[in-house]
């Protein structure tokens, strides 16, 4: 697959989390879920594809999308806002 399928692919897999989960609990924790398996991906990860999919793409994607999540956790509570 190419690289700019996989950016493609992962950007509307990240774009569909953040829309469709809301509450907040859920989003912090898959937020770190991702942020963690994203950064122990970086670290440890010896192969570089699989299945065809570029793995150091992928785990720096999980990186910036559980941060965004984490981040951006309070972001459908009406409550903080007002």
């Amino acid at each position: 697959m190419s690289e700019s399928n996989q950016l493609l692919f992962a950007l509307a897999f990240f774009i569909l989390i953040d829309r469709l989960i809301k509450p907040s609990r859920p989003r912090k924790w898959l937020g770190l879920l991702f942020l963690g398996g994203g950064l122990l991906g970086r670290l440890t990860l010896a192969e570089s594809h699989w299945l065809g999919f570029d793995l150091h793409l992928v785990s720096l994607f999980a990186v910036v999308g559980g941060l965004e999540l984490y981040f951006r956790r309070h972001r459908f509570n009406p409550d903080l806002w007002a």
